[in-house]
Parts: C-alpha cells; structure tokens; sequence
C-alpha cells in the first residue's frame, strides 16, 4: 500500500495536460467494443436518492432503459481512484470493487463501455478538509476522465449525488454534492460541482 500511495502521489502532483494521454490510454483499454450511436449535448444532473427502487437510486436508474444514455459520478477515496488509474484493466483489484453509500457503483466503472466514474473526496478515512492545490488537481484528474468516458463513448447525461441545502447533513450549497461516509468541506464540494458543471454542454 505504500508503494502504491507513492506512485499514486507522484501521479497526481504532475500536472492535469501532461497526463491526459495517460488516462485516454487507460480508458481505452477494450477497445474495438462496441461504441454507443453518436449523441448530443451532455446534460449534468444532480439527484437526490431518497428510498431504493425511484428516481435517485443510480442502481434503480441503470435497470430502466430511458437511462441507457447516462454515466453515473460516485463519491471516491483517493486511494482506490489511484489504484482504478494505475491498473483501468483489472477487474479484480481494489478499483473494481463495491463500496459504501454511491460507491457501491464502483464496480461499474470497470466495465467497457464504464458506466460510472469516482471523484475522490477523501483520503486515509477522512474528507478533505481544505481545497489545496494537490486536492484540486486529484479532482481535475477525475473530471478528465469522466469527459473522457463521456466523449468516447457518447453519453447525453451526467448524474451525481445532490442533497438537500440546508436539511441534510454537510450540504449548505446550491445543487450541493450528496455526501455521506466522506464529508469533505465546503469548498471541496463546490468545486467539485463546479468541475462537474463545467461538462455540461447543453444550451
């Protein structure tokens, strides 16, 4: 674990240009799979879950085909991210595998085409704390690979978690990121809204 945290430091502090040919090229493991039909703009949404089996509840959601077209966003940790970076084509590591509260997706980014992709919001347990260089960059690393999935593979929608400002726990903002094991800080959470937002190319 400690040989992969350094690799997986050392990957994150580079900067977001000079590794995107890396996670198009971990992305693109699979090819020659069949590819979705060309799509339009890209829709980003955030959704409440409110009970299993309704709208909210991305493992509901993928089971009904009006959603055949979209990529779920899950709440990540940092070192299951990296570990999903390094090894994209394993299907059995610690990337692959099911997680608590929206990461229970998790397994669904390892399937071609993915249809799902984390944003890390926590390290070692516990939330980021404060929006640091290294933190932002984490999440831009995230962000282009989400587009990259997205791009390749055409999808019309983006869904992540929301909440409810001001009635559930850790959510104070507008369109707020639904957490819950996690509980990063405010401006962690905008911006990852924000980074996500930034994707949605409707009119």
């Amino acid at each position: 674990m400690k040989h992969l945290a350094a690799i997986a430091v050392a990957f994150f502090l580079a900067p977001v240009s000079a590794n995107r040919c890396l996670a198009s090229e971990n992305l693109a493991v699979g090819a020659g799979s069949a590819e979705q039909p060309q799509g339009g703009p890209v829709k980003v949404t955030g959704v409440i879950y409110t009970k299993r089996g309704t709208y909210g509840d991305f493992g509901w959601m993928r089971l009904q085909s009006e959603f055949d077209d979209a990529f779920f966003v899950f709440n990540d940790n940092f070192e299951q991210f990296s570990q999903h970076l390094q090894q994209p084509s394993s299907s059995t590591g610690e990337g692959c595998e099911a997680g608590g509260g929206n990461a229970t997706i998790r397994p669904w980014q390892c399937e071609m085409p993915p249809r799902a992709g984390g944003i890390p919001t926590g390290i070692k347990g516990g939330g980021y704390t404060s929006l640091t260089a290294e933190v932002k960059n984490t999440i831009d690393h995230a962000i282009e690979a989400i587009k990259s999935s997205v791009d390749r593979f055409h999808f019309k929608r983006i869904f992540y978690s929301s909440c409810r400002k001001n009635v559930d726990q850790n959510c104070t903002l507008d369109d707020d990121l639904g957490t819950s094991i996690y509980q990063p800080s405010e401006s962690v959470r905008a911006y990852i809204v924000n980074r996500l937002k930034s994707l949605d190319a409707t009119p």
